[in-house]
C-alpha cells in the first residue's frame, strides 16, 4: 500500500456511509453545544489518558460556532477534521456528476502530496505525545488505571490544605 494512496476519497465513495457519519457528527455536536454528552470516550475511560481524538467533538462544535481560538486550544486538528467533514456532506447532498467530480479531486489531490498519510501519522504522534505528557505530569496527575496493580488503592494525587 502507498503513502499516496487516496483514502479519502475511497471513503468519500461510500455515500451510505457519508450520510450517517455526517448525521451521527451532526447530532453529537448539536448535543455538545447544548451540554448533552452523548459519547464517553471508551479508550478514556479505561485507561484515563486521552486518546488521540480526546477535545474533537467540543474542538468541531466550537469550530461550527466561530469560535476558533478555543477549538484550536480543544484540539489542534479540528481545521482537518472541519475540511473533511465538509467533503463528505458533499458527497452526500451533491449531485451524482458533481459528487464524481468532487471525488476525483481530492483523489487526484491525495495522490500527488499524500497528506492524509501524513495527518494519520501526525494525529497518531500528537495523541500518544498527549499521553506521555498525561502519564509523565509534574502536575501530580492521578496515575492511569491501565498502569495500577489490582491489589493496590486508587490513589488521587489531591493536596488538602
Amino acid at each position: 500500500m502507498s503513502w499516496r494512496q487516496p483514502w479519502l476519497a475511497q471513503f468519500m465513495g461510500e455515500r451510505r456511509l457519508c450520510s450517517v457519519l455526517i448525521i451521527a457528527s451532526a447530532v453529537l455536536g448539536l448535543a455538545t453545544q447544548f451540554g448533552i454528552p452523548l459519547w464517553i470516550c471508551p479508550f478514556r475511560a479505561v485507561t484515563s489518558l486521552p486518546c488521540p481524538g480526546c477535545g474533537l467533538t467540543r474542538a468541531a462544535s466550537a469550530l461550527a460556532t466561530g469560535r476558533w481560538a478555543q477549538a484550536l486550544q480543544f484540539h489542534p486538528f479540528v481545521p482537518f477534521f472541519g475540511l473533511a467533514w465538509i467533503l463528505l456532506f458533499l458527497t452526500v447532498v451533491l449531485p451524482v456528476f458533481a459528487r464524481e467530480k468532487v471525488i476525483g479531486w481530492v483523489r487526484e489531490f491525495e495522490r500527488k502530496t499524500g497528506l492524509t498519510v501524513l495527518l494519520v501519522i501526525a494525529f497518531t504522534a500528537y495523541g500518544l505525545t498527549r499521553m506521555v505528557k498525561v502519564c509523565f505530569s509534574e502536575a501530580g496527575a492521578e496515575i492511569p488505571k491501565v498502569f495500577q496493580r489490582a491489589s493496590e488503592p486508587k490513589t488521587q494525587n489531591k493536596t488538602t490544605l
